[in-house]
């Protein structure tokens, strides 16, 4: 992926809600977009799976233009999810099979494993037939999460887009990854972290670069380190 310049506003919005955004993201590089809520992170991948259109010459997937590009053409070379987690009504190997092929029964078990299914299968008595009920109302919302980006984790795209995923997903994926992330914890082994600001790219470099230097990122992940070990001491009692 490579973004230049990309400036985007939506319909009838004076204000950019991306402005002057530029990316290169390689084959097996990830990238992590960081920033408080509004700050154009899901903006930025929902522009990257065409859902609005940009300006020629601003992005471009594996050396094409997209706007010279379908947008199906586009999104059948991206794996994606979102935030909000949508299970269809099935079982659960319809969900984790929509829109591809039967997946290869090494890289679904571990990707099972690798999201903590595996045990959900093997406690259910149809096993990946077990019916999840209507939009996965029989599974807990962490399931449903994680079953949507298992759907994600298994199709053979070579981008890989990710709203608020879980962590560790380092030996789970092998291909380009942008991820839209409120946490940043867990980053550490990430290629590089843009951090938006009212769609404006403030700071950007490796983890262990920005954590050093003490701007925003620093002080960001300071609070957030700060924050957790609160909880876990009141958590220990």
């Amino acid at each position: 992926v490579a973004l230049r310049s990309l400036r985007f506003a939506y319909p009838g919005e004076a204000r950019l809600a991306l402005d002057d955004i530029c990316l290169q993201l390689g084959p097996t590089e990830r990238i992590a977009l960081v920033g408080a809520s509004g700050s154009g992170k899901s903006t930025l991948l929902h522009v990257l799976l065409r859902f609005w259109d940009v300006p020629a010459g601003s992005l471009f997937l594996e050396g094409r233009d997209v706007c010279e590009q379908p947008p199906d053409a586009v999104r059948s070379r991206i794996a994606f999810a979102a935030q909000r987690a949508h299970v269809f009504t099935g079982t659960l190997r319809d969900n984790l099979t929509l829109g591809h092929l039967t997946p290869d029964p090494k890289a679904l078990k571990a990707v099972l494993e690798g999201l903590c299914l595996d045990a959900l299968v093997a406690a259910l008595p149809d096993g990946l037939d077990a019916w999840v009920g209507e939009e996965g109302q029989k599974l807990s919302g962490g399931e449903r999460q994680r079953l949507a980006l298992a759907r994600a984790l298994l199709r053979e795209a070579p981008l890989l887009l990710l709203d608020e995923p879980l962590a560790h997903l380092d030996a789970l994926t092998a291909r380009a990854t942008l991820v839209a992330s409120h946490s940043l914890i867990g980053l550490e082994d990430y290629d590089q972290v843009l951090v938006l600001d009212r769609g404006r790219v403030v700071e950007c470099g490796a983890p262990a670069v920005l954590a050093r230097r003490g701007g925003r990122y620093g002080r960001l992940l300071a609070l957030q380190r700060t924050a957790r070990a609160i909880d876990e001491c009141g958590a220990c009692g």
